[in-house]
């Protein structure tokens, strides 16, 4: 007995390891990478942000055009997926990560116009978007040394930090060396910086598998529900 409540404890005490190395991991990821890539965007960044708020009225109306039944004209994800081919774009040809950052900040201030429910909703869509296009390009045959070419595009232009946030997400296209766990588990641990890690890591799908061109992307959009 008294070696089963010693191996219980040093269970515990494992598991409580673990549990304070995810915080810390949480808490380093996040310090890196708003260091080094969040400054402001300049002009751009401001325009992006406001890009976002311009959006929230065509994301509100379709929701509830969907949710009164009626089919007719964009859907949310229509209009999510027609903001971010642009955006993605932009953050290929300046190698700029901060745009993605953007995104984040242009949420926090819908969150603050109109509210955590509309934010939420808004970033849940674009974040669907994102998802559907990073296992649609998975499904559709990327091999797992293009993967990995992703990831070396975007270690190249955005550097080491970025690169280490990108692989807690990697799996979703077949990346060999991405870290494992769920993504509630990326959630977790990279917070704030989970939706931006996303979208950088479709940038580097796109502009290596996908040769630059964002329209490349849009084969992968998730077909209406119906």
């Amino acid at each position: 007995m008294p070696k089963k409540k010693a191996r219980k404890k040093a269970a515990a005490a494992e598991a409580a390891r673990w549990a304070e190395r995810r915080r810390l991991v949480q808490q380093e990821a996040l310090r890196k990478v708003r260091k080094g890539l969040s400054r402001p965007a300049g002009e751009e960044g401001h325009e992006i942000s406001r890009a976002l708020e311009s959006r929230l009225a065509a994301f509100l109306a379709c929701r509830a055009v969907d949710a009164g039944g009626d089919d007719a004209g964009k859907t949310p994800q229509a209009e999510a997926a027609d903001l971010l081919e642009p955006l993605v774009g932009a953050i290929v040809e300046r190698k700029d990560p901060r745009i993605a950052l953007s995104v984040d900040v242009g949420l926090e201030r819908i969150s603050d116009l109109e509210g955590p429910e509309a934010a939420g909703y808004f970033g849940a869509t674009l974040l669907g978007v994102v998802f559907g296009w990073l296992v649609g390009a998975r499904e559709a045959g990327l091999a797992p040394r293009e993967a990995g070419r992703a990831v070396e595009w975007i270690r190249d232009a955005f550097g080491a930090d970025a690169e280490r946030a990108v692989l807690m997400l990697a799996g979703l296209i077949g990346h060999p060396d991405a870290r494992e766990g769920t993504v509630d588990d990326a959630m977790d641990e990279l917070g704030d910086a989970f939706l931006p890690a996303a979208i950088w890591l479709v940038a580097g799908v796109m502009a290596t598998a996908g040769g630059g061109d964002t329209a490349w992307l849009r084969q992968f959009d998730l077909a209406p529900a119906g």
